[in-house]
């Protein structure tokens, strides 16, 4: 999809320097804007989708692994979204999936990527954080969404960036530390920093 989109994105860009010379092509930027937000961005949420951080994600393991800097993944699931979507129906399961959005988003630094991972879980990257930073930021997720949104629980897990990291294992550290907050009774962060 990234290979597909940036052909996509040079081959506008090239008809667009060719026009550019005679005609006013403000109106063919700002529909290539409207592809690219389209193609980034998740439907119900707002939030950037799985593709778009993945892409940031990249980008951030190039710069940790070239410096002394670090950053941490927090990976949120949404205890018993199935039964209220059940219950409630899609309409109301779209509408509390756009709030959760909005609890992750609120107080977050310009830095922090918030997207949406697929189906209930979301993830946040957040650059130059520690796990013990990334940790109390989940604890602070916990509080206000228990303050904000009684209809579903978060179950949370934290890793951090370790030198030679790639997206996969430091996704699956963050994937394993959420399940086993799941397990251990949901509504809590678990941090993985094995």
């Amino acid at each position: 999809m990234k290979e597909k989109l940036a052909k996509i994105r040079k081959a506008m860009e090239a008809e667009l320097e060719a026009f550019e010379s005679v005609m006013d092509v403000s109106r063919f930027r700002e529909l290539q804007k409207e592809l690219e937000t389209l193609v980034t961005t998740d439907k119900v949420t707002g939030l950037l989708n799985r593709w778009k951080f993945e892409e940031r994600l990249e980008r951030e393991i190039d710069r940790a692994n070239g410096s002394d800097d670090t950053f941490s993944i927090i990976m949120i699931d949404l205890d018993n979204f199935k039964d209220f979507n059940d219950a409630n129906g899609h309409i109301a399961g779209d509408s509390l999936l756009w709030q959760v959005a909005s609890i992750l988003k609120e107080g977050r630094s310009d830095r922090d990527i918030v997207a949406r991972w697929g189906g209930d879980e979301f993830i946040i990257l957040c650059p130059y954080l520690n796990v013990h930073h990334a940790y109390l930021e989940a604890m602070t997720i916990i509080k206000h969404w228990n303050w904000n949104l009684s209809d579903v629980t978060p179950s949370i897990g934290v890793t951090e960036f370790r030198y030679g990291d790639n997206s996969e294992s430091l996704i699956d550290r963050a994937d394993e530390a959420m399940y086993k907050s799941k397990a251990e009774g949901k509504n809590k962060v678990e941090v993985n920093d094995v």
